[in-house]
């Protein structure tokens, strides 16, 4: 029996809440990603302090590629992120200029 997506949803949502551990956190990234049928998603938390905190699906590769370059300055899902508490769509942000282009998963 396939269980309606608002519900697979909601319960996904819960296992986000209840995270206790880095690793639940992870987890319930991994299956939100799948429930939501994208390729990638990232959970990322950033304080009122500016002390940072991320999970996601990207291979430890391209994060630390991410890292190095301090790609975040210039990210439009970083920049985005800034102006509202909402999940993005990706798809609307500014990917125009050549420094966005630069910090896209390849």
């Amino acid at each position: 029996m396939n269980v309606a997506l608002p519900q697979r949803l909601e319960t996904v949502l819960r296992s986000v809440e209840a995270a206790t551990q880095r690793n639940d956190l992870q987890d319930a990234v991994l299956r939100l990603r799948d429930v939501l049928g994208i390729d990638h998603l990232i959970y990322h938390w950033v304080s009122n302090t500016g002390d940072q905190f991320a999970v996601g699906t990207y291979s430890p590769e391209w994060a630390a590629r991410y890292m190095e370059n301090d790609y975040q300055r210039i990210d439009p899902v970083i920049l985005g992120a800034y102006q509202g508490f909402q999940p993005l769509d990706w798809r609307r942000l500014d990917w125009s200029s050549k420094a966005a282009l630069r910090c896209t998963h390849v």
